[in-house]
């Protein structure tokens, strides 16, 4: 799937017309009335993760379809951060130091998909593009006469 830019990014000359196709193809998340916390999330990350999703509300790309995707995105950095710290104080070299940066490195990961996912940095909020439904054939007027 080819991604497309925001029109408000773009750095094209297009018609009326291509300006108006491309915003009606742009997302538009429901912007939610109270943003749910799941039950999943650790007391300690609830001020952060509402702190984010309020954040992405106001840009005008977060529902309420989307908690659990930043709730696991929370946890992963979190998890990540204590891992650093944890890496600080191992000497290198050593065998728990090659286990540490294992960890380290897949919760890096995990942090990457989750924010690319919920649009946290520039790039992967212009990638964002809603699918439009494919448009059905209008019914030709003169085929039932010819059943």
């Amino acid at each position: 799937m080819k991604t497309r830019r925001n029109v408000e990014t773009l750095r094209k000359h297009l018609t009326k017309t291509e300006l108006e196709e491309r915003k009606s193809q742009q997302v538009n998340a429901p912007i939610p009335e109270n943003i749910e916390i799941p039950e999943f999330l650790p007391e300690e990350l609830k001020e952060r993760f509402l702190n984010l999703a309020n954040q992405l509300v106001e840009i005008g790309i977060f529902s309420n379809i989307d908690t659990e995707t930043l709730a696991r995105y929370v946890i992963a950095q979190k998890n990540y951060e204590e891992v650093s710290k944890e890496l600080e104080k191992e000497p290198v070299g050593t065998e728990k130091y090659f286990k540490l940066i294992n960890a380290q490195d897949k919760l890096f990961k995990q942090c990457q998909s989750g924010a690319s996912k919920l649009g946290l940095s520039i790039t992967d909020r212009t990638k964002i593009v809603v699918q439009k439904p494919k448009e059905e054939k209008p019914k030709n007027k003169f085929a039932e006469f010819l059943e």
